[in-house]
């Protein structure tokens, strides 16, 4: 009978647990690495405060696209999410007064409008955000970026993105 050629069948494994155990572990590195970054640095209360108004002053009579009240003790209880956190100061600091742009320390309006996008990018593009609402959200603030005429993360991108998950999620039936 000559020799066969065998192949050993491994054991199954529960490779979803596995699946779950290295999803976890690289999110840990990832979140780790970030964290080092400075990506989830907040500036002080006195500085927070100058960009949430201006937010809540300015962006949201326009789009009262969160809760004012449940965002206002989010935010008390710090328990409010970094992608949106990140994105609400990138919009707050689009929009506050001048005068109150010279209070928060910062020397250049694009290069802190910068800072707050490239923090919340980053926090996004990690898949952090497990909320579909509060993703939605935050897409919907990062689509105020206007970066140059050759950046491919424009308008459209961020707005697509958003506009691509409401549908997911049924928000356009509601």
């Amino acid at each position: 009978q000559g020799s066969r050629l065998r192949y050993s069948i491994p054991m199954l494994q529960d490779t979803a647990a596995a699946r779950n155990d290295f999803l976890r572990a690289h999110k840990a590195q990832v979140e780790e690495r970030m964290a080092h970054e400075g990506v989830f640095l907040v500036p002080t209360d006195t500085v927070s405060a100058i960009l949430l108004n201006a937010y809540f002053t300015w962006f949201h009579p326009c789009f009262p696209i969160l809760d004012r009240a449940a965002t206002y003790e989010s935010y008390v209880h710090q328990t409010v999410s970094p992608l949106l956190r990140q994105a609400m100061y990138f919009i707050g600091i689009s929009l506050c007064t001048d005068e109150a742009f010279g209070e928060t320390g910062f020397d250049d309006r694009y290069k802190a409008k910068f800072l707050f996008y490239s923090r919340a990018k980053a926090i996004y593009d990690a898949d952090l955000e497990l909320n579909p609402i509060v993703k939605l959200q935050s897409l919907f603030l990062l689509s105020f970026w206007r970066g140059g005429p050759s950046e491919e993360r424009d308008t459209r991108f961020w707005l697509s993105i958003a506009i691509n998950l409401a549908q997911k999620r049924g928000v356009h039936v509601m």
